[in-house]
């Protein structure tokens, strides 16, 4: 195969690289703390390993070189720059529909319940 070839294929799994991880994002998104950012990288750096691995000996990719990894790293930055955007959008849509056809919570209040709130309470002493 060419090296052009091959350098696109790598940007193609870069790009998949981008894409599993707007996903792990996603998946890791309920947890701020900074165990859970450190867990979701190396989840990631474990995850795209394999997939790299895995497509190297399927496309029969040559051994490890320079250009093989700026291949993976413009792929990558090729879909932060472009398709990130627009998954982030799509995202951001869905977590709004999925926000608002959840029940607002009531809070309350028992003096409407009980009617107490509509009568005219009188103080002792003031007739």
């Amino acid at each position: 195969m060419s090296q052009l070839r091959i350098f696109l294929l790598c940007a193609v799994i870069g790009v998949t690289g981008g894409a599993l991880y707007d996903l792990l994002f996603l998946l890791f998104s309920p947890w701020k703390k900074r165990a859970a950012g450190i867990a979701r990288d190396l989840l990631f750096c474990l995850l795209f390993l394999g997939w790299y691995l895995f497509c190297s000996l399927a496309l029969g990719l040559p051994r490890m070189r320079l250009y093989l990894f700026a291949g993976c790293l413009a792929g990558f930055f090729l879909y932060l720059k472009s398709f990130h955007k627009t998954v982030a959008f799509l995202s951001e849509k869905l977590y709004n529909k999925i926000k608002a056809r959840k029940p607002k919570k009531r809070k309350h209040c028992l003096w409407r319940e009980r009617g107490i709130a509509s009568r005219k309470i009188r103080r002792s002493g003031s007739r």
